[in-house]
């Protein structure tokens, strides 16, 4: 009998339909965190001019984290030159300043690490960082820094030491010469292109491979020109003043100095170059978008940068323009819709912010900065920045309810030394978590901006809502009423089911936190003590239960629902496994989600299950729930199950995942290919593959020599719900019974049935009928009957755990009786009894002539027959004498000494069958007085019984009650007394009826 040949137990469907609603449920509540906010879509008319200007401490967006000086050499250099370039370049950590012929690269974070490069032939006019093309530098060579000058452009190998941060420069000899071009602006792309931007207003390539070849130099400049016609024509009164690249939809952007907009597709591979059109008379179009604005003056207007916008920031918004009084001119594509590449069309225009009471005139823009809906400018004539942010509550009300709204967050702040660049940092942020905020985690660090001045460095952070929450708590400290009244705005603002998934996501990182700097105390406390564990009970308070809307524990479960699908969204849609690309043969498959994504996910879980069982005020589990109570619940249990879905699966990892898939059948396989997280917790599709990988990875752990304890225990802590712990005892229990089938060793036979017995025991719930009938069968061809008895009487009791039959039978079983079902479903049972039974009786096995049972549970006992009377089954005991009786074997029945064998003979209605068996059990019990009393009352029944048969169970009854010895012996005599008066009552009867029954003639002849 093999694992798989065994008959899968029917799904608890109440459960998959609990997971199912809560799976419903959660995708209904994150339904906006699936969207992106499109920024371009968001946008309502032609211009708008409105902005929300923080104020308060607490509720500030940007704040300066931290400030670095320049190195002391570098600001020396600088006092004594002003003709100089600072820049930034976040890929190594670096900031970088041109003087003269002179680069300065040092880091930014702390200032050190200065390090000079003056190996130029003439004054530097602009530098870029790009990444190295493959296959052509030594391995370490990640970046090449491009430096162009009048007369040269040179390129430099850059590497970057992962331990420490520094990095080696490394002379690569490839360069082409300028040819008195000045290459105002250089840009790379992810594929290693240089892009260059001449005075002469024309677009140049720097291009270079490993070595050259008879028909193409090694490195070279090559024109791409806007027209075949632009050969012809002089360009140097437009040339082109600044350069962006969508890498999202390998577009090239080129801003020209008469603000025109040069398009060209750098083809799907990013490989290519193909003009697509240009964007003209920007200034007009502009101004008619914004008739009542005088920003668009032909003397004021000026476009100092562009910026794109990716393909995750709008699907139609294409690029941003930045004038240098801080207008912004958004661009479309000319094809509404469409990925294919298109010319551009301004379609809205955003006004710098209006400061109202104030003197200031319209700040003129230095530097600005773009990317993923935070905006920032530098001020020409004050060293201050203006911040400009996505309001994410309205923003993403906005989008749920289809609406535009470009509600945005001004701020600024003032710093030391003019301003040179604003950069972002390189940070590991998800995407969605940068372009709609409430969907951050606490985990994940804020973004990060780089404002590099003449004075040094400035860090400004950017605080998300869950940061500014955060701030609140701290600010509060153990007393939330001080702090009502923000609390209470915060919650009117995002919201309490956003508010309550911000306060579960940080209980949940504190937590983790605090036990990791103190392992020795409990999770419990660490949980309870939290300063955001505290504010799920404040909330509800006088004071600020006002935005709560009252206290029906809605906004709760909303919370506790967005939180944990947050949790789950990386793996949630996700399939289980993927084609391998390392292992053989070609249709292996292996995870598709590394091992340390899924251990980060179960940690945060788990510190979820942890905070939802100290708290149950937040997870009430009252005795009737309602309905609210009801969905957290459901809820409850896809978290559980998710634990231990992610738990199986990292175990699966280091077990060797593709090697236990190739152990499944084909079928398996192919459902295991097409399985997603969501499917495997809430489908039963999902669980019946789940259940194949068990298997498959235990019989991989087996073959190692792995220890089978150790398995099944290790799948019982990790996963014990999801895959059914019964299921694994199941599989050892049947690798017993494979063990005792292939071994020719008696003693080694036993052993293995005798432990497979007592493993399928532990299951006996468990197992179905015919489940059971299979593993009988098995133990009927190894001839271990008394096995198949053990085992069925368990299953018996198993199925009528609260003893409903015996009751049941003691009533004569009633045919409409509820009880009738259970009765009916431990009567399959005793079917397989009865057939071992028969097995063993005729392979002389069975020994009736030991009546005597012995103590119950003695499963050693090798007598089968005491084994069954040892039972304490009462149901079984009368279908055992039952079953004697249809067989003919009366003596087994009378001579069984249970306690059994009274009541079924008594039970009602009266049977005189029954009750002639009766007297001779208790006389070959020596029960001579009950005996006696039996008999009696068969004498005196009303039923039809013959007076010969009467006057034989008085004669009998007298016998009894005369061999009777013991207290009862005076009752006894007076007994016999009275029943010889019976008997000669009845024998007189019996000799008159004689008498009439004879013919008068007959008489006299005799006579």
């Amino acid at each position: 009998m093999e694992p798989n040949e065994l008959v899968k137990p029917t799904e608890d469907e109440h459960i998959f339909n609990s997971l199912s609603s809560a799976a419903a449920f959660l995708e209904a509540q994150s339904y906006n965190d699936l969207k992106t906010p499109d920024v371009v879509d968001l946008l309502k008319g032609t211009s708008s001019t409105h902005y929300k200007i923080s104020d308060g401490k607490s509720r500030q967006t940007f704040y300066i984290k931290s400030q670095h000086k320049l190195p002391e050499e570098l600001s020396k250099e600088l006092e004594a030159a002003n003709d100089n370039v600072i820049g930034i370049f976040t890929e190594i950590k670096r900031s970088w300043c041109v003087v003269q012929n002179k680069l300065y690269l040092w880091k930014y974070v702390d200032g050190l690490d200065l390090q000079l490069y003056e190996d130029v032939n003439g004054p530097i006019i602009s530098v870029a960082l790009t990444i190295a093309k493959p296959g052509i530098f030594v391995p370490e060579v990640t970046h090449v820094l491009v430096i162009a000058n009048a007369k040269e452009i040179i390129t430099i190998g850059v590497s970057v030491n992962m331990e420490d941060g520094n990095i080696s420069f490394y002379q690569t000899d490839i360069s082409v010469p300028s040819d008195n071009l000045k290459m105002l602006r250089m840009c790379g792309t992810k594929t290693g292109r240089i892009f260059m931007a001449a005075d002469d207003g024309y677009l140049y390539e720097f291009d270079y491979k490993p070595q050259e070849s008879w028909f193409s130099r090694r490195c070279t400049k090559i024109c791409h020109a806007p027209s075949k016609l632009s050969y012809f024509l002089s360009l140097y009164d437009d040339p082109i003043i600044d350069l962006a690249v969508d890498e999202s939809r390998n577009m090239l952007y080129q801003l020209t100095a008469m603000h025109n907009l040069r398009v060209a597709y750098l083809g799907p591979d990013g490989m290519t170059l193909t003009n697509i059109g240009q964007c003209t008379n920007i200034r007009k179009k502009a101004q008619s978008l914004c008739p009542t604005s005088r920003l668009f003056d032909e003397k004021q207007f000026d476009i100092i940068s562009i910026h794109p916008i990716t393909v995750s920031g709008s699907h139609n918004g294409r690029l941003l323009a930045v004038t240098s009084n801080g207008a912004r001119l958004y661009f479309t594509s000319t094809k509404a819709h469409s990925v294919e590449p298109a010319p551009l069309q301004l379609t809205f225009v955003r006004l710098p912010v209006e400061k109202v009471g104030t003197n200031e005139p319209t700040p003129a823009v230095d530097a600005a900065f773009y990317m993923d809906g935070i905006y920032m400018i530098a001020d020409k004539l004050k060293p201050r920045v203006s911040c400009v942010c996505p309001d994410s509550a309205l923003m993403t009300e906005a989008q749920a309810k289809n609406m535009a709204n470009a509600s945005e967050v001004f701020e600024e702040f003032t710093l030391t030394g003019k301003i040179c660049a604003i950069a972002e940092e390189t940070q590991d942020i998800p995407l969605s978590m940068k372009l709609n905020e409430l969907t951050a985690s606490s985990t994940v660090p804020p973004r990060r901006f780089l404002v590099q001045t003449r004075a040094g460095l400035v860090v400004v952070e950017k605080r998300r809502p869950i940061e500014i929450l955060q701030l609140l708590i701290a600010e509060a400290g153990s007393c939330f009423d001080t702090r009502a009244k923000d609390i209470r705005d915060f919650i009117d603002h995002y919201g309490p089911a956003q508010t309550y998934t911000m306060c579960f996501d940080l209980v949940c990182k504190e937590a983790q936190q605090s036990q990791q700097s103190n392992s020795a105390e409990s999770l419990a406390t660490l949980i309870s003590s939290q300063p955001a564990t505290r504010l799920f009970y404040s909330i509800d308070s006088p004071s600020i239960i006002g935005s709560l809307h009252g206290k029906n524990g809605v906004s709760q479960r909303d919370g506790f629902a967005l939180y944990l699908y947050r949790l789950l969204q990386p793996i949630w849609n996700q399939k289980v496994t993927v084609a391998s690309t390392t292992q053989k043969p070609s249709n292996a498959q292996d995870t598709s989600v590394p091992k340390t994504t899924l251990q980060d996910i179960h940690g945060k879980l788990c510190q979820l299950r942890k905070f939802m069982d100290l708290n149950p005020y937040i997870n009430p589990k009252p005795l009737h729930p309602n309905e609210v109570q009801s969905s957290m619940e459901e809820l409850y249990q896809l978290l559980s199950h998710a634990i231990e879905a992610v738990a199986f699966i990292s175990y699966l990892i280091d077990a060797g995942f593709p090697r236990i898939v190739q152990r499944m059948s084909v079928s398996a396989q192919v459902a295991l290919m097409g399985l997603t997280y969501e499917s495997m917790l809430t489908k039963p599709d999902g669980r019946t593959v789940l259940r194949h990988l068990v298997t498959a990875v235990v019989d991989s752990q087996l073959e190692k020599g792995t220890d089978l304890n150790v398995v099944t225990d290790t799948l019982q802590n990790c996963c014990g719900t999801l895959t059914n712990p019964k299921e694994v005892i199941m599989y050892k229990a049947v690798q017993h019974v494979r063990k005792a089938s292939e071994t020719v060793d008696p003693t080694q036979r036993a052993t293995q049935l005798s432990d497979s017995l007592t493993l399928f025991k532990k299951i006996a719930d468990y197992l179905s009928y015919e489940q059971l009938q299979e593993i009988c069968e098995g133990y009927k061809n190894l001839s271990y009957n008394i096995g198949v008895v053990d085992l069925a009487l368990t299953c018996a009791q198993a199925k009528d755990p609260y003893d409903r039959c015996s009751s049941y039978v003691d009533e004569g079983c009633p045919p409409t009786d509820s009880r009738r079902k259970y009765y009916e479903i431990k009567k399959r049972c005793y079917i397989c009894v009865f057939s071992a039974l028969l097995d063993a009786e005729y392979a002389g096995e069975l020994q009736y002539d030991s009546a005597e049972p012995k103590p119950s549970g003695n499963a050693s006992a090798t007598n089968i027959y005491q084994m069954i009377l040892s039972s304490k089954d009462r149901a079984f005991h009368f279908e055992l004498y039952e079953w004697f009786i249809n067989k003919g074997m009366i003596k087994q029945l009378l001579t069984a000494n249970t306690p059994y064998v009274v009541p079924f003979l008594t039970r009602p209605p009266f049977r005189k069958e029954n009750y002639d068996l009766l007297w001779q059990h208790y006389r070959l019990q020596q029960r001579y007085d009950v005996a006696a009393e039996t008999l009696e009352q068969l004498a005196l029944t009303e039923c039809d019984i013959t007076l010969e048969k009467r006057t034989e169970y008085l004669t009998l009854a007298i016998g009894c009650a005369k061999s009777y010895q013991g207290p009862r012996v005076i009752q006894m005599m007076d007994m016999v007394r009275r029943l010889e008066i019976d008997l000669q009552t009845a024998n007189a009867q019996l000799l008159h009826n004689f008498s009439e029954s004879k013919d008068p003639i007959a008489m006299e002849t005799e006579v």
